[in-house]
């Protein structure tokens, strides 16, 4: 039997946790600005106090608008990921800037586990683990769409090519 499914990943879940993430940092922003507001009006009295309160306002934003455009950058890079399932092997392609293609042939393939949180299940996406019988101990796929029907294949290739029973 012949098949080749690919799956993607779904970036629904870390859009909302980037969303969450900059209400965080919008507030802490805000506490932050007011905190040097503060400062400046307590402590009038002394010279370059106003200088340092905008330098920290401006270190603050700079650094929250950093922080969102790491993780703008970080999603943006993940949508460069395809898990690929052939009829004897799991193929993991990655990459935006620098690409990698991991390949796991079938028979080395143990066991596989599925997991999703809350967020993930609203969103229709899961995590992937596939525990093979390489060096390494365990394959993570992050945020796969249609994620049940992934684990299904990888379950049945693990059990159609089970040689150590």
């Amino acid at each position: 039997m012949k098949f080749t499914t690919s799956f993607s990943y779904k970036p629904t879940r870390d859009i909302i946790s980037l969303i969450i993430g900059l209400i965080w940092k919008i507030i802490f922003v805000v506490v932050m600005n007011a905190f040097f507001l503060t400062m400046v009006e307590e402590m009038s009295d002394v010279p370059g106090i106003a200088t340092i309160a905008q330098w920290g306002n401006f270190f603050i934003i700079a650094l929250t608008v950093s922080f969102f455009v790491g993780d703008l950058v970080n999603i943006y890079s993940q949508t460069h990921t395809r898990l690929i399932i052939n009829s004897n092997e799991i193929v993991y392609k990655t990459g935006w800037l620098n690409k990698s293609v991991t390949t796991i042939p079938a028979y080395k393939i143990r066991s596989c586990t599925k997991r999703s949180g809350w967020l993930q299940r609203l969103c229709g996406s899961m995590n992937i683990s596939v525990t093979t019988a390489g060096d390494s101990d365990e394959i993570y796929f992050y945020n796969i769409a249609n994620g049940d029907e992934a684990y299904r294949l990888i379950s049945e290739l693990a059990k159609k090519e089970c040689t150590y029973y």
